[in-house]
C-alpha cells in the first residue's frame, strides 16, 4: 500500500471544500454501509483520479444509475468510474475516520454496481450509420 501525503501534508485529513472541488471521480470505487443502532449510512471509497488520492466521501443522499453519480450530504458529486474495486488508501482513510467508533460494517458495493449494470443493459446498442 502506498499512503500518498494530502494536500494539507498529512496521510489523510480535511479534502477542499466542495465549493473548490465540486465533483470528484472516483476509480476502484466501492460502498460501505455503516450502521449505528437504527442508523444507516452509505459512504463511498475510492481514489480521485484528480489527486491520486484515496477518498472517503460523506454520507450518499442520491445515487443515479444512469449516470453513475452519487451526491452527498457534502453537496460533492461523485462520479463512479468503471468497475468497483478495493483501494487500499481509502480503507487506511476509513480506518483512521471509524476504527474507534462502534459501528457495524457492511459492502454493498454489488447493490450499486447492479443497478449500474441494469441501466447499461436496458440500453438500446446504436447501430452504426450505413
Amino acid at each position: 500500500m502506498t499512503i500518498k501525503p494530502m494536500p494539507d501534508g498529512g496521510l489523510f485529513g480535511s479534502m477542499p471544500p466542495t465549493e473548490i472541488q465540486p465533483d470528484v471521480v472516483l476509480t476502484n470505487w466501492s460502498v460501505t454501509r455503516i450502521s449505528s443502532g437504527a442508523d444507516h449510512w452509505d459512504v463511498l471509497l475510492g481514489r480521485c483520479t484528480e489527486s491520486g488520492i484515496g477518498r472517503l466521501s460523506t454520507p450518499m443522499m442520491e445515487f443515479n444509475a444512469t449516470t453513475a453519480i452519487a451526491i452527498t450530504r457534502s453537496g460533492r458529486e461523485y462520479l463512479l468510474s468503471g468497475p468497483p474495486g478495493i483501494d487500499e488508501d481509502a480503507l487506511y482513510v476509513y480506518e483512521k475516520q471509524f476504527g474507534h467508533v462502534p459501528h457495524e460494517r457492511k459492502d454493498v458495493t454489488e447493490e450499486y454496481w447492479n443497478q449500474i449494470q441494469r441501466v447499461l443493459k436496458a440500453k438500446p446498442i446504436e447501430s452504426e450509420p450505413k
